[in-house]
């Protein structure tokens, strides 16, 4: 995140960055649903219209525009932190044979 905040990243990245995004989205439109399902997420975040604009927008991103973006973004401010704390194996195998039992039907 620094990286990006700082404005570290080289034309080369951002370049390496754009392909993959491209060859994702050219994949992801692949099928019928698939495009259909990109029509209905852009309608829902701007309009259906820029289906047809977004690789060209994708290659006018510059590293100006990444370094902006992540300063107004990736901030500490924004962030959500989860930590996973895994359950002991004795507590764990015991939850795993609790609830094998189908659950009783409740007459109404």
């Amino acid at each position: 995140m620094r990286k990006l905040q700082d404005g570290e990243i080289s034309q080369e990245e951002l370049e390496k960055a754009a392909r993959q995004s491209r060859a994702q989205f050219i994949y992801a439109s692949d099928s019928a649903s698939s495009q259909a399902y990109l029509l209905g997420f852009l309608e829902s975040i701007h309009t259906a219209d820029m289906y047809n604009e977004v690789l060209d927008k994708l290659a006018e991103v510059t590293p100006e525009d990444v370094q902006r973006v992540a300063r107004l973004y990736l901030t500490e401010r924004n962030r959500t932190v989860g930590w996973f704390i895994p359950a002991p194996e004795a507590a764990a195998a015991e939850d795993s044979t609790e609830n094998t039992e189908p659950a009783e039907a409740v007459a109404g």
